[in-house]
């Protein structure tokens, strides 16, 4: 039995967690890519893997006003070691205060990626960071489940399929759940992934990894700097437009195939709230300024996400924004990830070249276009243009943004 096209399935472990005889298992394709695989033997064709698939289905629609905000933890700490502006941490503790539990995205000692479920203020750390990886779901959806049904606050954290999966795992609203989807670019692969860290362990002869960071700010938040720590002590630390896996990933070269055609990319939200980095914000103000520290982009789906909101808003510096203003920066609201026509060179030449060859035919270092970097100067100092100033200036940004993309 087929539950949906491979090239359309998500990897959101929904069957799996839904097989009533675990007759789901997942494995890798080729690619790396998580894909279920059923065993017959087992499996009772009750269909219910292929009638609850989110791919079979169509997106709920259940749109409503937006409250939409740019956030920053007053903790410079907590902000610091968060990849945007500590929003996400805010509502953990939050929850985790009421008696609650956090599900979010972390890595084992192997620097794989995969959920995880933490009831205490100190383990909250593993979830701060982007990890721009596939999370490995496992049976989440299952635990999820009985916590609610033991009547404890709940907070998910995750990609928007994976969200929606969670939704139609459980069928029913639980009202102490808490639903966080992010703001998702797609998903890259994890055998990438995998085989990119065995590269920069050889090339600086170090044997084990201390810590990862996709989004360190040593320098500025906006410059997407990989950090790896050594035990040995080393330290590397590229950007953007030099580490191998950015470019991969930012290039769209190892997306999932399904992330091309996603359904979620869109405001019809499936999370209470929905946070991401606040890329386009423009400086109303000198204390509202970006300072390059990091700044939460914070979208209010539903009643449930402004009340949690309400809880944790003392600890934060926070200024209420329009919506338009976050499209023109931020794509995945209202498209997928272009399909990179090398995507599939790129893949077939990493499984049969290995990643090396990749990085020197497809991930050579490449330069910040001056645009990018004037543009970034003129928002961070927009609030010494004045009001009137500064909404000349967006509408032409926006222009400028719409007609580039059409050359």
């Amino acid at each position: 039995m087929i539950i949906c096209d491979l090239d359309k399935c998500t990897g959101c472990m929904l069957c799996y967690n839904l097989c009533p005889v675990n007759a789901i298992t997942i494995k890798g394709d080729r690619y790396g890519f998580s894909i279920p695989e059923i065993d017959s033997v087992k499996c009772i064709k009750c269909n219910i893997c292929k009638s609850k698939c989110p791919q079979n289905n169509d997106k709920n629609k259940f749109l409503m006003s937006k409250d939409v905000y740019a956030m920053w933890s007053k903790d410079t700490n907590l902000r610091m070691d968060s990849t945007s502006g500590g929003v996400f941490s805010g509502l953990a503790e939050a929850v985790i205060k009421a008696g609650g539990c956090v599900y979010g995205a972390a890595f084992d000692e192997t620097f794989r990626v995969l959920h995880q479920r933490v009831d205490s203020l100190e383990g909250i750390d593993v979830f701060r960071g982007s990890k721009y990886v596939q999370s490995d779901i496992g049976d989440t959806y299952r635990q999820i489940k009985k916590d609610l049904q033991s009547d404890k606050w709940v907070l998910f954290s995750g990609t928007p399929c994976q969200v929606k999966a969670l939704k139609e795992f459980l069928s029913i609203k639980y009202n102490k759940l808490l639903l966080v989807d992010i703001v998702c670019h797609g998903v890259p692969s994890p055998l990438v992934w995998e085989h990119y860290l065995y590269y920069i362990k050889e090339k600086y002869n170090a044997d084990k990894i201390e810590n990862v960071s996709f989004r360190n700010k040593d320098h500025a938040w906006s410059l997407y700097l990989m950090k790896i720590v050594f035990s040995s002590g080393i330290i590397y630390k590229a950007n953007a437009v030099t580490d191998p896996f950015l470019l991969a990933f930012l290039n769209n070269f190892c997306l999932r195939k399904a992330c091309h055609e996603c359904k979620y990319t869109c405001l019809n939200r499936e999370g209470d709230v929905t946070l991401g980095d606040f890329w386009g914000y423009v400086s109303d103000t000198y204390k509202f300024r970006n300072d390059e520290k990091g700044i939460s982009l914070v979208i209010i789906n539903t009643a449930e996400g402004a009340d949690w909101l309400k809880k944790i808003e003392s600890g934060y510096y926070y200024t209420r924004k329009d919506i338009e203003e976050t499209l023109p920066s931020n794509g995945p609201l209202t498209k997928p990830s272009i399909h990179e026509e090398k995507r599939e060179l790129f893949l077939d030449d990493f499984i049969n070249e290995g990643f090396e060859y990749c990085l020197h035919k497809y991930l050579y270092p490449r330069e910040r276009s001056k645009s990018y970097l004037i543009g970034m100067f003129i928002n961070n100092k927009s609030y010494l243009l004045g009001k009137p100033g500064r909404k000349v200036y967006e509408k032409l940004r926006n222009l400028m943004k719409t007609y580039l993309r059409k050359d």
